[in-house]
């Protein structure tokens, strides 16, 4: 069960901001899974999907990702876009993500 976050009067916006909103995915009254929408000048962008390991298998990422996905469409996004981990790639894939581009991150140590 997916719970939307509580309407806000207009003269009481969001601590958060207008344009973000969290999902936060339920299993038997626990929180599971969580995932972060941004939206800015009609482009959104999915971050921080997780789910705890013991929740994991049972499509709480795919509901949780669902959920800030269509909020975003609702709300007048023209797309949604997300950076996909390696254990999150497939998920997305198979709920109709399609891969544009793939980075590579490059990472520098200071000397020791």
């Amino acid at each position: 069960r997916l719970r939307r976050p509580a309407a806000r009067s207009p003269a009481r916006p969001s601590r958060r901001g207008p344009n973000v909103a969290p999902g936060l995915a339920w299993v038997a009254g626990f929180p599971v899974g969580a995932a972060l929408r941004l939206l800015g000048h009609g482009i959104a962008g999915v971050y921080w999907v997780s789910v705890l390991e013991e929740a994991r298998g049972r499509g709480v990422a795919s509901a949780i990702t669902q959920y800030v996905t269509n909020l975003a469409f609702d709300l007048g996004a023209a797309n949604v876009q997300l950076q996909a981990s390696v254990m999150g790639e497939p998920v997305y894939l198979r709920m109709g993500y399609e891969e544009l581009h793939r980075t590579r991150l490059h990472i520098g140590m200071p000397p020791t």
